[in-house]
């Protein structure tokens, strides 16, 4: 089991250095899996679109990922409290697994705070994202006491760039929600898509350093066997390739050339959630 015991502080991120807030989840059926609105889950915690444990930090937040990319392609969703409640639930059940692998408690933080402000921006880069809940309490806000993530990112990054070695699984996580869009403080900067590839090219060669050549053994995908095709158009296949698509172009990939890495992710996830 992977433990993480060093102390990571971001800069001018001092509440990194308090131990994670503990909260519990009373009923495990309040999680996300259930149908919400226009998008159906199964009511099974135990369900999950996972990888093969080569980085458990994504393995815990890939089906939260997926979801957030989903959801920035919804028109509407018609029970955003309901939602906004399963996903927070969530967050609070990847928190609990992170505390039982052991992860020293400022990473556990740095994690969840890009987790959550990656949720924030996918959701409300929405029309209905910004008038919904998410606009009065976002995640980050719930977790973390604070409205916008978008500069502190970026401020966990660069730290933990500095001992890349210790902190590979955190800095991959990041590399990955970059590779899937995140943007922050580039946002709306005219020269931000320059900027993110370059940070992205930067991580991708410090990743491979650490990681080496091009892993041998192939990734799997674990799913029950049980229906989770989508009412609309949607269906398991589907999901399945993104989550196959993601999980090659992110670990498999490290040979290929920046820009191929992350145009494709970017490509195919569009068109899949077509």
């Amino acid at each position: 089991m992977t433990t993480q015991t060093d102390t990571v502080m971001a800069p001018d991120s001092g509440d990194f250095s308090q131990k994670p807030t503990e909260q519990f989840i009373s009923n495990k059926k309040d999680l996300l899996y259930e149908q919400v609105g226009n998008i159906d889950f199964d009511v099974d915690f135990d369900f999950n679109l996972r990888g093969s444990g080569y980085n458990k930090m994504i393995d815990l937040a890939n089906p939260i990922l997926l979801l957030a990319l989903r959801l920035k392609k919804a028109h509407r969703i018609e029970d955003v409290q309901g939602l906004y409640e399963r996903v927070k639930n969530e967050v609070t059940a990847i928190t609990e697994e992170m505390k039982n692998l052991q992860y020293d408690s400022a990473v556990q933080l740095s994690f969840r705070y890009c987790l959550c402000t990656f949720i924030d921006e996918m959701v409300m880069s929405t029309k209905w994202g910004m008038h919904s809940i998410w606009a009065q309490r976002s995640l980050l806000a719930k977790f973390h006491n604070e409205t916008w993530g978008g500069e502190k990112f970026y401020s966990i990054l660069k730290r933990i760039m500095l001992e890349p070695e210790k902190y590979k699984e955190l800095l991959e996580f990041i590399y990955l929600c970059l590779a899937l869009g995140y943007r922050g403080r580039y946002a709306q900067q005219a020269v931000g898509v320059e900027k993110i590839q370059e940070l992205i090219t930067t991580l991708h060669d410090l990743l491979r350093e650490q990681r080496g050549e091009v892993l041998k053994k192939p990734f799997k995908i674990n799913l029950y066997k049980k229906d989770y095709s989508f009412k609309r158009s949607i269906s398991l296949w589907k999901v399945s390739l993104s989550v196959f698509i993601i999980l090659v172009v992110v670990y498999i990939s490290y040979s290929i050339s920046l820009d191929e890495i992350s145009q494709n992710v970017i490509n195919n996830i569009e068109f899949i959630l077509k």
